[in-house]
């Protein structure tokens, strides 16, 4: 992960220079040291997204978008393009609907400012330079199953026992659940990832 997480890094700094200088106002969370940390239906939700983003040409009043910000290979990029991030990359779209949920009631709360219901995703090719921007709208109709799905794994993860059925800690609701921390079948699969690496 060093060096890959390195490249992707500066691939993500190239293309927030781009939107500046396309005359977006974009705010990065590492930059303001933005955790986004909320709690609904007694699940804790935790997470560090990428920024925000203001176009160019938006009202002033107007809050700005969630933006994330992702570089990938050419055949991640391809899939990409084609799919769209819902299907072809099903863990950065639910990530994508919790940073939204979650900037929505910190903003309800008053711990931020409020952002539009959208995440802007910047996609660049590693392998190309070429860089690919879609636009998902929050559903509650997506998210709902999601929060149902982690009601549902939170009682055997805190006992200390595998959901059922029995995931493998490799599968894109387990790399976004936030009960992962404590449960066996994701410790289990990163154990496994450390001990190939």
């Amino acid at each position: 992960w060093g060096v890959a997480a390195e490249l992707g890094n500066a691939a993500e700094k190239i293309v927030v220079d781009h939107l500046r200088d396309e005359g977006h106002v974009v705010t990065l969370a590492l930059d303001e040291q933005e955790l986004i940390d909320w709690e609904e239906h007694g699940i804790r939700f935790l997470g560090h997204p990428d920024g925000d983003i203001k176009m160019d040409k938006s009202p002033k009043d107007e809050p700005p978008m969630n933006l994330e910000l992702k570089a990938v290979n050419s055949m991640k990029f391809q899939g990409w393009k084609q799919q769209g991030v819902r299907l072809y990359l099903p863990d950065y779209y639910a990530q994508s609907l919790g940073y939204v949920r979650g900037k929505t009631a910190m903003a309800e709360q008053g711990k931020r400012p409020p952002t539009q219901p959208i995440t802007r995703f910047e996609v660049l090719n590693r392998d190309s330079g070429v860089r690919h921007t879609e636009y998902v709208s929050f559903r509650p109709g997506a998210w709902g199953p999601l929060v149902e799905r982690w009601l549902q794994v939170q009682e055997p993860i805190m006992a200390g026992a595998l959901p059922e059925p029995d995931y493998d800690g490799e599968v894109w609701y387990c790399q976004v659940c936030p009960g992962r921390s404590g449960c066996p079948a994701w410790l289990r699969a990163q154990e496994s990832k450390e001990a190939v690496s």
